[in-house]
């Protein structure tokens, strides 16, 4: 009796450990699998990925990926073992691991294409700001046809990374606005380049002896004499050495050169005189004052620039330079004259006569859109054609 006791005794107390056995994990939830940190990993590791992870932090999301397929398949193991035996601690601990590796990625890509997305936006305003600087020395100022192909490849490089930006490709447009800005330079440095006889020290010296003579000459004689300032866009008169009128005029549409030779649309520079007053019907361009270009310095120059190999065997000095009419444009768009307003052209030819001195000087070393150009600021005004030749 005692021994069927024990023996009973004894069978219960297995079957009570084996019970506890069996219960235990169910009670201590090692069991209950982790759905919602299944549910957790996988949303974290998809909102990673949208928010451009894959682009922004490749090493970040691969590692979250990696980690969740872990996790994932440690979980599949669990489930197919027998009810009591599964234990899911170790698949919840992956997961979580999965969602911290994601929201890891989702920041760091986050960060980045915050930055990135500056850094466009800042080489995309240098890129409008230069190109705005090559706009108007492509409006203004007749440059080699390459020098042109620069600011056409310039704006289409600007416009392709607009286009990325708005895409939200920002590498591709903070590349793309570099690339402008490096043709945009492009033409600035040429235009500059050009340019810089405008704040040449001597050039300046010799402008300056020019009108200085010329003021000096209208005080002696206590006549009218004309400065014609080609960065200015101006056109002064003076009698007696004083500025009594200022004329706004358009130029030859090769503003930055010196007239060398025919058909290089470049204003002259020199001093000349009036040799002929053409009222209308006598000129195209409503009236004229002929001058006496070229005069012997300025067919001293182009023979030399022929001889030097800088024009052509054939080529020809230029001719029919004249302040006349039909002008007031806001453009330089002549073959090489100044061109007036036909009232102000009006107004100069009732006050100078034939002989009256025309000094043409491209500045007085004051601020000019030239000048300007070489000091890092910018000009204005235009092109098209006229009288010189």
């Amino acid at each position: 009796m005692r021994r069927r006791f024990w023996i009973w005794s004894a069978a219960s107390t297995g079957a009570a450990l084996v019970g506890a056995a069996l219960v235990a994990p169910v009670l201590m939830g090692r069991t209950s699998p982790p759905l919602t940190g299944v549910e957790s990993a996988r949303r974290a590791v998809a909102h990673a990925r949208a928010e451009g992870a894959a682009v922004w932090a490749p090493g970040k999301l691969e590692a979250a990926e990696e980690t969740l397929h872990d996790g994932l398949t440690e979980y599949r193991r669990q489930e197919l073992r027998f009810f009591s035996l599964q234990n899911f601690a170790e698949a919840r601990r992956i997961l979580t691991l999965a969602e911290e590796k994601a929201l890891a990625a989702e920041r760091e890509a986050t960060d980045l294409r915050d930055e990135a997305r500056s850094d466009a936006e800042k080489s995309m305003r240098l890129a409008r700001t230069l190109l705005g600087e090559a706009d108007t020395i492509a409006a203004t100022t007749r440059v080699a046809a390459y020098v042109h192909a620069r600011y056409r490849r310039a704006k289409t490089r600007l416009a392709e990374s607009e286009e990325h930006f708005r895409d939200g490709d920002y590498l591709a447009a903070g590349a793309g606005a570099e690339l402008a800005s490096a043709e945009a330079r492009g033409v600035i440095d040429h235009a500059t380049t050009l340019a810089a006889r405008y704040v040449d020290k001597q050039q300046l010296a010799t402008w300056r002896r020019w009108i200085d003579d010329t003021l000096a000459v209208s005080r002696r004689r206590n006549e009218a004499a004309v400065i014609v300032f080609k960065e200015k866009n101006l056109v002064g008169l003076y009698v007696g050495g004083k500025l009594v009128r200022s004329y706004r005029a358009d130029m030859g549409r090769n503003n930055l050169d010196r007239k060398l030779s025919r058909g290089d649309s470049a204003t002259p520079e020199g001093r000349y005189k009036i040799v002929d007053k053409k009222e209308r019907g006598r000129t195209k361009y409503y009236k004229a004052l002929l001058l006496d270009y070229p005069n012997k310095e300025d067919l001293r120059r182009f023979e030399q620039a022929r001889a030097q190999g800088r024009l052509p065997k054939n080529a020809k000095p230029g001719s029919l330079i004249e302040i006349h009419g039909e002008g007031g444009r806001g453009q330089d768009w002549t073959y090489g004259c100044p061109a007036l307003s036909n009232a102000d052209m009006d107004d100069l030819y009732s006050r100078v006569r034939v002989g009256t001195p025309v000094t043409i000087v491209g500045g007085d070393g004051r601020a000019g859109r030239f000048s300007n150009l070489v000091n890092g600021s910018s000009g204005h005004a235009g092109n098209s054609n006229s009288a010189g030749r």
